[in-house]
């Protein structure tokens, strides 16, 4: 069984090519080249740790600034189970806390097939038109009233997608949900991003789409792929696809 440890170092090494890396011992801190929304800027544990963090969170809070982001950490919460106590001491706040899910090829249960549902893999190479409805879907799954995705935009993404993979859930022929796997590395996969349309959910679209993602990382050399539950009924739909919960994403905002 994977440990905790190669979880997070999975966290770590697949974001760092998207972003600003910064070493502030013992964090390192990632910061978005276009955004300055918290989510996609935070830091993370360098190590299991706790106590006196006084002198590298000053440190930290600078850099933050200098970014103009707020200050935030993202990490699994078994890796370092005395840090949230210590952040809090300094005055960080828990933001959220995710369960984190795995799946392996011995527990993925695949949904039965069905012939009004199928999903598409989008690779690098595929047409910037495949890519955009990709992420105009996965945006909308979010918010209804997201900003509609360029092509250009599409295109400069498939560059950043690497080796991961993109997937588009098709139900009776309209595009209805969306996801991703990030890049595989040592054998570990992230499941992120999945999202269904409001008017296509509780039909199978998210099982589906998840299943289908998880034999594609697997068939690519996974050994293991795992996602973050936003809440129970979704961590539910992931359970019945055969991901079995192992431990929780917690993130914090100074």
């Amino acid at each position: 069984m994977l440990s905790i440890a190669a979880f997070q170092a999975y966290l770590r090494r697949s974001v760092a090519p998207l972003r600003e890396v910064i070493e502030i011992a013992p964090f390192t801190l990632f910061f978005s080249r276009n955004s300055t929304e918290a989510y996609y800027n935070y830091a993370v544990p360098n190590q299991p740790l706790g106590g006196d963090l006084a002198a590298p969170l000053a440190a930290l809070r600078h850099v933050f600034a200098a970014h103009a982001c707020q200050p935030r950490f993202e990490f699994i919460a078994e890796y370092a189970p005395d840090l949230p106590a210590a952040l809090e001491a300094h005055g960080f706040a828990e933001e959220s806390r995710l369960q984190l899910l795995v799946c392996t090829p011995a527990t993925l249960a695949p949904p039965a097939v069905r012939p009004d549902l199928r999903v598409v893999t989008l690779d690098q190479h595929a047409p910037a038109e495949a890519l955009r409805e990709n992420m105009n879907v996965n945006e909308l799954g979010f918010d209804p009233n997201a900003a509609p995705v360029g092509l250009a935009e599409a295109d400069d993404f498939r560059y950043r997608l690497g080796n991961g993979r993109m997937f588009t859930a098709y139900l009776d022929g309209q595009a209805a949900g969306a996801g991703m796997y990030t890049a595989p590395l040592d054998g570990l996969t992230e499941l992120v991003g999945i999202a269904t349309l409001p008017e296509f959910r509780r039909r199978g679209v998210a099982a589906a789409l998840t299943a289908h993602a998880a034999q594609e990382a697997f068939a690519h050399g996974a050994a293991a792929v795992f996602l973050s539950a936003a809440d129970a009924q979704a961590g539910r739909v992931y359970e019945r696809v055969g991901f079995q919960p192992r431990a929780t994403v917690v993130s914090l905002l100074g």
